[in-house]
């Protein structure tokens, strides 16, 4: 009805690869409204016709395993190269959380540090700058020197560069 809000319903189609942004008022336009957005005379004209477009940015849901330690972060969607905030770590009883890996090998870490100076003085698994455009890299690779491969070993990278050298943590229960 014209001058009464009205709830657009909730988009119910799938692009694979794609996460749906919103709705548009025409093709070249970015979204206009957001999924189940409340619009008020969206057409000018009692039973007028209005064409939406659905509007997707490349996207990723990222699933959580914690292996047992609680809590479990909820599913996320991001788009490319785009960040999030630091997680809760998890906690379980007799092990120690070291972080989060993008594989079930632990050799590509999930590192929410910015790339910038440490406070002085012995830090165990400090964290990095609060903003920056580089990511830390942890550790080394399976041909890294000895010398790069300890977790305290940190070098940078841009957010998005992914590489199959990148990580390598030894993760062991917390009664050694």
């Amino acid at each position: 009805m014209v001058g009464e809000p009205q709830k657009l319903p909730p988009n119910v189609f799938t692009r694979i690869g794609y996460v749906f942004a919103g709705w548009a008022l025409s093709l070249d336009h970015p979204p206009d409204y957001p999924d189940g957005a409340s619009i008020t005379n969206l057409a000018v004209t009692e039973g007028g016709v209005v064409v939406l477009f659905a509007k997707w940015y490349k996207g990723y849901t990222v699933l959580f395993s914690t292996d047992g330690g609680a809590p479990v972060p909820a599913d996320l969607v991001v788009s490319h190269s785009s960040n999030i905030e630091k997680l809760v770590d998890p906690a379980r009883a007799g092990y120690i959380f070291l972080g989060w890996y993008m594989d079930e090998e632990y050799s590509n870490e999930w590192c929410w540090d910015w790339y910038g100076t440490y406070t002085s003085g012995t830090q165990t698994n400090p964290d990095g700058a609060t903003a920056g455009t580089d990511r830390i890299l942890r550790g080394g690779n399976f041909e890294s020197n000895e010398q790069y491969l300890r977790s305290a070993f940190r070098y940078y990278y841009y957010p998005y560069t992914r590489d199959s050298r990148f990580g390598l943590r030894v993760v062991q229960p917390g009664e050694w």
